[in-house]
């Protein structure tokens, strides 16, 4: 039961994620000068915010690949297993988490060794 519960969050969250990611766009920021001179968004703004919206599309791509990967471990019946030791990974751990690729003390370790390749 809770495999199915967690496939379902991570299927809604796959969904959330590709709404947001069609609402981004292309990240580009157009701006229109005011002839006015009370311009809302300046041409030294627009830079500055097309970076962000850029660094937000990213995320989101990260966070779809995340969830796609969940899925598949779920379809090729090795999700719960940690990708470092093989053991499992906590159904609490899990449930907060149902994209999560390390058991709690592997992810320990490797916050503590500074390894890059963490659960986000």
């Amino acid at each position: 039961m809770l495999l199915d519960e967690l496939r379902g969050r991570l299927e809604d969250s796959l969904l959330q994620v590709e709404d947001a990611l069609v609402h981004a766009g292309d990240a580009s920021v157009t701006v229109m000068p005011d002839q006015s001179g009370a311009a809302c968004l300046s041409e030294m703004d627009a830079p500055q915010l097309q970076a962000m919206a850029t660094g937000i599309r990213d995320r989101l791509i990260q966070v779809r690949m995340k969830i796609e990967a969940a899925l598949a471990r779920i379809s090729a019946g090795c999700f719960g297993i940690c990708c470092q030791c093989e053991g499992e990974i906590d159904n609490d751990r899990l449930e907060r988490d149902p994209a999560a690729v390390f058991c709690a003390t592997c992810m320990v370790e490797r916050e503590i060794h500074g390894d890059r390749l963490v659960d986000f």
